[in-house]
């Protein structure tokens, strides 16, 4: 392999790593810049609870944690088999960050006119994004695992004819 391909490879990689951490740390950041609604709702019971969509972004902060743990972990793996499931990871927390505001999970406020589905735009945003970098992920490391397998001498463990090896 040539000088250039290897600092191409390597410069992709991080590329990754860092997209994936950036939109992280967007996810995370996301509700803080944009809040969602503060109000309580009142059950038939009579009790103040929190509207749906505060449980929805306590989620997604948990979510976001984990592509922020994910991210550091990315950078500190070297195996293109291993790098491959990061990418399934970053694919499956992106993923639920699209569908834990809708109501096929716990959704938000009905309202249009509340503030949490202006966070939830940006929280679409974000998650479709990390989708694609993790699909991104999963197709690069799944061709430079298929491309470490055919470098020579692979099958015999770095190049020593068999029987030769120390």
């Amino acid at each position: 392999m040539s000088k250039e391909y290897k600092q191409r490879n390597l410069r992709l990689n991080h590329g990754l790593g860092w997209l994936a951490l950036v939109f992280s740390l967007a996810l995370f950041t996301t509700p803080i810049l944009f809040p969602i609604c503060q109000g309580l709702m009142e059950t038939k019971a009579g009790m103040p609870i929190p509207m749906k969509c505060h449980w929805s972004y306590r989620i997604e902060t948990v979510l976001a944690m984990l592509g922020i743990g994910l991210s550091g972990l990315y950078f500190w793996v070297k195996n293109a088999e291993v790098k491959k499931y990061f990418g399934l990871g970053f694919l499956i927390i992106g993923l639920l960050v699209i569908f834990v505001p809708t109501n096929l999970i716990i959704g938000v406020c009905n309202s249009a006119k509340m503030p949490c589905r202006a966070t939830t735009s940006w929280m679409w945003t974000w998650g479709g994004l990390l989708v694609l970098t993790g699909l991104s992920m999963i197709v690069y490391w799944h061709q430079q695992s298929q491309a470490e397998k055919r470098l020579p001498g692979a099958e015999t463990g770095g190049g020593m004819p068999p029987g030769r090896e120390v």
